[in-house]
Parts: structure tokens; sequence; C-alpha cells
């Protein structure tokens, strides 16, 4: 399946790694340091985390617009092999979740892909205007930023194929997103508490702002001191973990509804 869509995923990354570099990375000097730079990708303001306001949480969604565009085309990729091949895989291929398997393989590679040409591409813009430094934590902050980013894309990308399996193409995507910006709105609605440590803790529960870098802390006092977050609830490495668990749970539940279902007998997309 990649194969036939590596033009347009450069072509996508490297757009949205120019938007992300132009619009949103602007540092109050002429320099920048690298974790600062990957922290201002996930919704920070220079040095200050993103804030808990309805303009705040707005800009941080169309941080994430690049990502968004992703999803519209490779949302339904393995779906359109679904419907392409059903014959074939479901008439004479009789290893159903071998092949779903495969198709899930191809799409976890397209997100990580997709997710390191963006981050690449942002990178090498703000090199261009800026001097950018590697500080001590910066690496290790680029590459959780990499696998949270990866993994969450890959998770949504596989629920809006799985969905569309059901309730076609369409349905799916506005029914993942509408569901994705309530998440982030949600987070508009809990309100600082006096005890940064609880409020920390309130945010565990909602996978939207785990994407938030800056509000997430670690056990590395390197990377501690590069997040310098204002919560304590978060840890960045947990937060990995929660969207590699989440996308394991999509691939298993996608098994379940490929080798049930049978698109010859029901077509989601003309409704038969």
């Amino acid at each position: 399946m990649i194969r036939g869509y590596l033009r347009t995923l450069f072509f996508m990354a490297a757009a949205g790694g120019v938007y992300l570099a132009v619009r949103y990375i602007c540092p109050y000097e002429g320099s920048v340091a690298l974790s600062g730079l990957i922290l201002q990708l996930s919704g920070s303001r220079g040095e200050f985390p993103a804030g808990f306001h309805f303009e705040a949480l707005a800009a941080f969604a169309l941080r994430l617009l690049p990502h968004f565009v992703f999803e519209i085309y490779f949302g339904v990729a393995f779906y359109r092999h679904f419907c392409t091949g059903s014959v074939y895989v479901f008439s004479r291929y009789p290893k159903r979740v071998k092949w779903y398997l495969g198709q899930a393989a191809s799409l976890f590679a397209c997100s990580c892909l997709f997710q390191g040409l963006l981050m690449a591409a942002a990178v090498f813009v703000a090199v261009l205007r800026y001097q950018v430094c590697i500080d001590k934590g910066s690496v290790a902050i680029a590459i959780c930023h990499f696998l949270i980013y990866s993994f969450w894309l890959y998770f949504m990308a596989t629920l809006i194929n799985l969905f569309s399996i059901k309730f076609g193409s369409g349905a799916s995507y506005s029914a993942v997103m509408a569901g994705w910006l309530a998440l982030v709105s949600l987070i508009c609605i809990q309100k600082p508490a006096e005890d940064a440590a609880k409020f920390g803790a309130a945010l565990i529960f909602n996978p939207a702002a785990r994407l938030v870098l800056g509000w997430q802390t670690s056990k590395n006092p390197a990377v501690r001191d590069a997040l310098h977050a204002p919560y304590s609830g978060m840890d960045i490495g947990a937060s990995v973990l929660f969207f590699m668990a989440l996308a394991g749970l999509a691939v298993l539940a996608g098994a379940a509804v490929v080798k049930r279902h049978d698109l010859l007998a029901a077509d989601s997309e003309r409704e038969i």
C-alpha cells in the first residue's frame, strides 16, 4: 500500500512542516533551543505552555491541521483496498486477518514516515530562519514527540478505516474528528484547579491533553528541566505507552471486524 502513496505523503508532510514552522515556531529572540522548537509544535507559545482558554486550544487544534489532512487521505487507505479487493480477499483468500495485518503495518509505516518528514521539514525551515541549538533533553523530547504523534496519528487513521467499513468513509471521518475536537474542547471545561497536582492528574484521562508536551514532565532531570511543566500529573514516557496501547487496541479491534464483516453482502458506501 505504501508505495502508491509515497509522492502524496511526501508532499503533505513537506507542506505541513513548512506551515507549522512559519506559523508557530516564533522564538522571542533570534535563536531557539531544539526542545523549545518541539514544544512549540505541540502547543507552547515560546517558553510558555499552551493555555486553557478557547483561543489557545483553537491554536493547538490548528497545529494538528496537517495531521487531519493526512487522516482525510490515509484514513480510508486500507478501506479502499478493502473495497477494491473484497471479491478476492473474501471469496478466494481465506486469511483475512493476515491480509488486514499487512495493510495495518503499511498504514503504520505511512504514519511514522509522515510524522518524521513533518518534523524534519519544520526543523529545516526553522534552521533557515533562526539559530537552532541542541540543548540537554531535546533529543529525548523530539523522540517522544515523534512516537506520541505517530501512534496517535495511526490510532486515528485506523479508527476511521474501521468505522468506514461499517458506516461509510464520510460519516466515519466526521464522527472521529468531531469526537477528537470534543476532547480538545473538554480541556476548556477542566479549569486549572488551585492544586496544580490535582489538575495535572485530571488531564491524564483526556487523550487530547497528552498531545501537549508542555503540560508533561519526566523522571529524567534533563528532560524535566527542558519541559518545565506547570503540572506534575502527566509523564511524557507514559504518554508514549498510552498511545501505543491505543494503537494496539485499534489493531486488535480491526482484526475482529475484518474477520467477521462481509463487504460482499453489505456495502456501507452505497447502503446496500
